[in-house]
């Protein structure tokens, strides 16, 4: 995962702001980390059943 764009999605995240004043682009980003984040935490929990 892109950790500056991970910072910037948690900003956006942390701004409070409602999804009607977010741009395309900070929706689109915020949206896009939160999933990537999801599969990292799908796959680690994964392996660790596995352990």
């Amino acid at each position: 995962m892109n950790y500056k764009l991970a910072a910037k999605a948690a900003r956006i995240l942390a701004s409070g702001k409602p999804d009607e004043l977010l741009t395309a682009e900070e929706k689109h980003l915020a949206t896009e980390v939160c999933q990537q984040w999801s599969k990292q935490r799908q796959r680690i929990e994964r392996l660790n059943s596995l352990l």
